[in-house]
């Protein structure tokens, strides 16, 4: 009976080691010389290096290990990560949006992109915080982002996607460019879906094309 607990706990052990050092090896080390590996990439391997570049920037937090790529992406979110990751932030910035308060660790981040004209706000005084961003509103973001940068797109704009007349005056270069370039694309149906929710990949991988880019 002996010999066989110490035969299963010495196979445990193993898978054990086996798993850690799978997880591990394939761990990067982030701006603050933390290792980090993400358990929850399996189905979005196409996200995968722009989230782990970010992550190496120290642009990105995690709970536990889980960065939850599906989830929406809230407009305040998105703007602290370009802002990061381009090096737009100003300690000097100001805005006089009415639901960004100053204390709210946003705050320079959007003070920094208003005054550079990458955001605007949903209304006058209204920079819409919390709201989920929407995929032509992230294009436009990171078009303007661009464009500030002297990013070279290159491509031609196209803008023939089967619901390209539901993409807003506003947005409607931006979606165009990205296009053109590559860093954008549609569904299946070829469709570009202008008022759907962003989610985090898709949002790490747009702003990993421009970061390259721009290198």
């Amino acid at each position: 009976m002996m010999k066989k607990i110490l035969i299963l706990t010495f196979l445990l052990a193993f898978f054990t080691v086996s798993v850690c050092a799978q997880e591990t090896g394939d761990a990067v080390e982030n701006y603050y010389g933390n290792k980090i590996y993400y358990k929850d990439l399996q189905n979005f391997k196409w996200a995968e290096p722009a989230i782990y570049h970010l992550a190496e920037y120290g642009l990105i937090s995690d709970e536990n290990g889980y960065v939850y790529p599906q989830k929406s992406i809230s407009r305040a979110e998105f703007t602290k990560l370009v802002v990061g990751a381009f090096g737009l932030y100003d300690f000097d910035a100001q805005c006089n949006f009415k639901d960004v308060d100053k204390n709210s660790e946003y705050y320079t981040y959007i003070a920094s992109a208003y005054e550079l004209g990458i955001i605007k706000g949903v209304q006058t005084d209204l920079f819409g915080m919390e709201e989920n961003l929407l995929r032509q509103d992230m294009a436009t973001i990171i078009y303007r982002t661009a464009i500030l940068c002297g990013v070279e797109l290159a491509e031609k704009p196209v803008l023939d996607f089967a619901d390209a007349d539901m993409i807003d005056a506003y947005a409607r270069e931006a979606v165009a460019a990205l296009t053109g370039a590559k860093a954008v694309s549609g569904n299946l149906d070829y469709q570009f879906l202008p008022k759907n929710k962003a989610n985090f990949a898709e949002a790490c991988k747009i702003l990993y094309y421009i970061m390259l880019k721009n290198t």
